[in-house]
C-alpha cells in the first residue's frame, strides 16, 4: 500500500455537521452536498440496501492497491437505477417536525430513509429525484440549464448551467456511491488500512468488498466498506460504521441498476402549467468549494479555520456562526436543543453524533470532527 497515499493525495480529512443553507438554489444545492458532508472523509449511505441470498461471487483475485487505483481511475459511465439511503447518524427531531419527505431539504435528507432514482448519460446530463408515492423532488441539468422541481409545492427554480471543463460527474451525483466512495478514497491516507474483505452482490452485480479502516483508535469511525462493481469499477454502495453503534450509521447503495443509456428526454424539463418558476443566475461555485469543512478565510470574521490532527482525527474550528441571522428558525431550534458545555476554553452547546462531533460556542466558534468530545475541547483551547 506504499503508492496508496499518492493515489489518494487531494483532500485531508473533513467532519462537519451539514450547514442549512438559504431558500432557492443554494438552499438545494446543499442538499446534495449533505450526506456527503456529514463525514467530509466519506461520506454518504442502508440496511435496506437488498443484497441477494446467494453466495458471494467468484471474482478474480485483486490487491486493495489496485482495486483503490481502478475506482479513482475509472471513468464515468451512463446508468440508471434507484437508490436507498439510510442515516442514523444520532441527529435529533428538528422542533416542528421537518418538511415533508420530497423536499430537498438538508435536514430532511440527514435523517431517516429515502429513494432516490437516477439517471446519468455520462458526460454532462443527470437526474436527481428523490421520490415519495406520487411525489418529486428533483434536479435536471443538462449542458444548458438546470432545473430544480418540486411537485409537491409545484415550484421550479431554473438557472443556466455553468461551463464545465469537460465530460464528468456533475455535482448533482455526489448523492451516488460512485462519488462518495471517489471523496472518501481521495482522503485516505497512511492513517487508514484499506484491504479487500471479500465479494458481494448489490443490486445485481458482482462486486468487490472494499474495505477501509482507521488505524487511529480515537475516531468514531469504525469502518468503512464499499461495493465495487467488478467489470465497470463503479462503487454501487457506500456504508460507514460507527464505534458507538452496530449497523450502518450511514449507508446508501443501488436497489436497481442498469450501465444502459438513458432515454435523452430524461434530461429536459417542461414545467406543468401552474408551476411557480424562480429565475437563478448561475452558480459557478464548484462542488470543491462548498462549505462542507470550512478551509478557506470567512469573508464574515477575516479569520482563516484552524485544522488540528491528521487523518481521521482531524478537527476544524472555525467563527462559522458569529452571525445567526442567515440559520434558519429550524436549525436555530436545533441548536438549542445541544447540551450546555463548558471548560478553559469557554461555554456552548455540544452535538454528539454517531460519527462526529460539534461544539459551537457561545462566542460563535464551530469545532467538528469525527472524534470524541474531549478532542474538540483540546482544540478549542
Amino acid at each position: 500500500m506504499r503508492n496508496l497515499a499518492a493515489l489518494t493525495r487531494a483532500r485531508r480529512t473533513r467532519a462537519a455537521l451539514a450547514g442549512a443553507t438559504r431558500a432557492g438554489a443554494a438552499r438545494t444545492r446543499a442538499a446534495w452536498i449533505a450526506p456527503v458532508a456529514v463525514l467530509g472523509v466519506a461520506l454518504a449511505v442502508p440496511a435496506l440496501v437488498q443484497t441477494t441470498a446467494k453466495a458471494d461471487p467468484t471474482l478474480p483475485p485483486i490487491t486493495a492497491q489496485q482495486l483503490v487505483a481502478d475506482v479513482i481511475a475509472a471513468k464515468p459511465v451512463a446508468m440508471q437505477g434507484e437508490l436507498t439511503q439510510t442515516m442514523d447518524i444520532g441527529l435529533p427531531e428538528v422542533p416542528g417536525g421537518v418538511q415533508k419527505p420530497s423536499t430537498l431539504d438538508p435536514l430532511n435528507l440527514l435523517q431517516g430513509s429515502h429513494t432516490w432514482r437516477v439517471w446519468y448519460d455520462g458526460k454532462q446530463s443527470a437526474r436527481v429525484a428523490l421520490v415519495d408515492g406520487t411525489s418529486e423532488a428533483a434536479v435536471i441539468t443538462n449542458p444548458t440549464d438546470t432545473w430544480v422541481w418540486s411537485s409537491s409545492t409545484r415550484e421550479a427554480v431554473h438557472s443556466k448551467t455553468p461551463d464545465t471543463s469537460g465530460p464528468g460527474p456533475r455535482e448533482e451525483l455526489n448523492l451516488t456511491p460512485a462519488e462518495a466512495a471517489r471523496k472518501l478514497l481521495t482522503t485516505a491516507d497512511q492513517s487508514t488500512t484499506v484491504s479487500v474483505a471479500g465479494t458481494t452482490t448489490v443490486a445485481g452485480h458482482a462486486a468487490y468488498d472494499l474495505a477501509l479502516t482507521p488505524k487511529s483508535g480515537t475516531t468514531l469511525v469504525k469502518k468503512v466498506s464499499i461495493a465495487v462493481e467488478a467489470t465497470t469499477k463503479q462503487p454501487l454502495r457506500v456504508q460507514v460504521y460507527s464505534t458507538r453503534s452496530s449497523g450502518p450509521a450511514v449507508n446508501i447503495g443501488f436497489t436497481q441498476l442498469s450501465f444502459a443509456q438513458p432515454d435523452p428526454a430524461m434530461f429536459r424539463f417542461t414545467t406543468p402549467p401552474g408551476t411557480k418558476v424562480t429565475e437563478k443566475s448561475a452558480d459557478t461555485t464548484g462542488a470543491n468549494d462548498h462549505p462542507s469543512m470550512p478551509t478557506k478565510v470567512d469573508p464574515k470574521s477575516g479569520h482563516k479555520p484552524t485544522v488540528t490532527g491528521q487523518g481521521w482525527g482531524t478537527v476544524v474550528v472555525a467563527d462559522q456562526l458569529s452571525d445567526l441571522s442567515g440559520v434558519p428558525a429550524e436549525l436555530q431550534g436545533v441548536l438549542s436543543s445541544f447540551p450546555k458545555v463548558s471548560g478553559t476554553w469557554g461555554s456552548g452547546r455540544i452535538f454528539e453524533g454517531t460519527l462526529f462531533t460539534v461544539v459551537v460556542t457561545d462566542q460563535g466558534k464551530v469545532a467538528a470532527g469525527a472524534v470524541p468530545a474531549g478532542t474538540l475541547f483540546a482544540a478549542l483551547g
